[in-house]
């Protein structure tokens, strides 16, 4: 148990310094300062890598048992109903964003967090909606068609 402990802080950690590692380093570029180089090559040799063995042990974690409520949360059903839809998502959601960005009658710039956030918040609904509808309309009857020529 102390072990999983142990684990799940340093491989959190880890995932933290990679996600953060550079905030101070673009907080000086942003001021116009010269950043550190050999941070930033030491940075950028270990970062992949480094967050992929986190991950890696994190799944051996879940895996072995030791996960938790961490686990739990990985392993729930609904998780399911948006496994089949993140591949229609993704072929969506560029095709939904660009059709705002072409409809823009004034160029766009970067604003408050608050409406990047409902901007974002919108994109992600009409995606999955329109993930939903491409769904049942094509990829259920496909999976239904293969089912009934390929029975065993």
């Amino acid at each position: 148990m102390l072990l999983s402990v142990v684990l799940w802080l340093v491989t959190c950690s880890v995932q933290y310094l990679v996600t953060f590692g550079l905030h101070n380093d673009m907080l000086k570029k942003t001021h116009g300062e010269k950043l550190n180089l050999s941070e930033s090559v030491l940075y950028e040799t270990f970062a992949r890598s480094s967050w992929g063995l986190a991950l890696l042990v994190q799944i051996i974690i879940c895996q072995c048992g030791l996960g938790g409520f961490i686990n739990k949360a990985l392993s729930w059903r609904g998780w399911i109903v948006l496994s089949r839809l993140t591949f229609s998502v993704y072929l969506l959601h560029y095709i939904i964003i660009q059709s705002f960005v072409v409809q823009l009658r004034h160029p766009f710039f970067y604003k408050p967090d608050y409406e990047i956030a409902i901007l974002y918040i919108g994109f992600l609904g009409m995606s999955y909606l329109a993930a939903a509808v491409l769904y049942i309309t094509v990829e259920q009857p496909l999976i239904f068609l293969e089912r009934m020529t390929y029975r065993r």
